[in-house]
């Protein structure tokens, strides 16, 4: 069975409990034993975790990216106090390399 999981503090996991993500309320200390965990579980296909988190989480993330693995995949979203701005960035980026351009671009 495939799974999704959310990793953030708790007042940023709470909603995606409701909707069925398996949810890890943790501190940015403890994310790295956690999202290593996820990696490590072939049923985990989507990982969200908040941008915060993933800033301390670089080396690791950057270690996902350069393997061969497709799964899973991890997407920044903000925490509660707003987005800084980083997950939007990097889904634009693996758009752009999708598709070949920009098309998030505001040029007409």
């Amino acid at each position: 069975m495939n799974k999704m999981a959310v990793i953030g503090d708790s007042e940023t996991v709470l909603p995606y409990k409701a909707f069925g993500f398996m949810t890890f309320s943790t501190t940015s200390a403890e994310c790295d034993g956690i999202i290593r965990k996820l990696m490590s579980d072939e049923e985990y296909r989507i990982i969200f975790i908040m941008e915060e988190y993933a800033e301390a989480l670089r080396d690791v993330l950057k270690e996902l990216r350069a393997s061969e693995r497709t799964f899973p995949i991890v997407i920044e979203v903000p925490g509660i106090r707003g987005s800084k701005g980083n997950g939007q960035e990097k889904i634009k980026k693996i758009v752009e390399r999708a598709v070949g351009m920009d098309i998030f671009s505001k040029e007409d």
